[in-house]
């Protein structure tokens, strides 16, 4: 008798925010945008601890509240643990031809993304298969174990939860365009 068995999954949560919520966030971010730095790849306050636009758990706690729900179900769903109380957040934002960021991932853990604003020209989250050989292994048919990259499309009020240890990117854009996001991560627990 044959037998399937899918071993080593990945999960991704995606959910989407009340719009009240997403009006309050994106107004607050529109309030204080022109405070977030230049870097090499796009806007952001990711190495500046004490200089942060906003810090979600004070200035936002009604997204706080949606995006511990949303860790919640990630690790009711995959046994994930991390360490209570530990959240670390930054803000991005992609405004012109060629911003983007180059494949990355944040270790171990649970990472995401919120989307502030987004428009037609923004970029995919771009995640990667885990099998560091996978594009090299030829293909009848692209299916669920055969493809390489998956797109998460941004959209204003989104938010997606991922394995931190995942290598993502976005992509740098074709076009001047909008896409402002918060970024997180829930580190791992490492003891115990």
């Amino acid at each position: 008798m044959t037998e399937l068995h899918r071993i080593f999954p990945t999960i991704i949560l995606t959910n989407t925010v009340d719009s009240g919520i997403a009006d309050k966030v994106e107004n607050l971010f529109l309030e204080r945008v022109q405070d977030l730095p230049a870097n090499h790849e796009q806007y952001s306050d990711y190495s500046s601890e004490e200089n942060k636009i906003f810090d979600v758990k004070i200035d936002l706690p009604e997204l706080f509240d949606c995006i511990l729900l949303a860790k919640d179900e990630f690790v009711a769903a995959t046994g994930i643990n991390t360490t209570p109380n530990e959240f670390e957040m930054w803000t991005q934002d992609y405004r012109f031809k060629r911003q983007g960021h180059a494949r990355h991932n944040h270790g171990v853990g649970i990472s995401g993304v919120y989307w502030i604003r987004t428009d037609e020209n923004a970029s995919p989250l771009v995640f990667h298969h885990p099998n560091p050989v996978i594009k090299l292994i030829p293909k009848k048919k692209e299916t669920e174990f055969s493809y390489d990259t998956a797109n998460c499309i941004p959209a204003r009020g989104k938010l997606v939860l991922f394995p931190s240890w995942l290598d993502h990117e976005v992509p740098a854009s074709l076009h001047d365009g909008v896409r402002s996001c918060i970024s997180f991560n829930f580190p791992l627990l490492t003891h115990k």
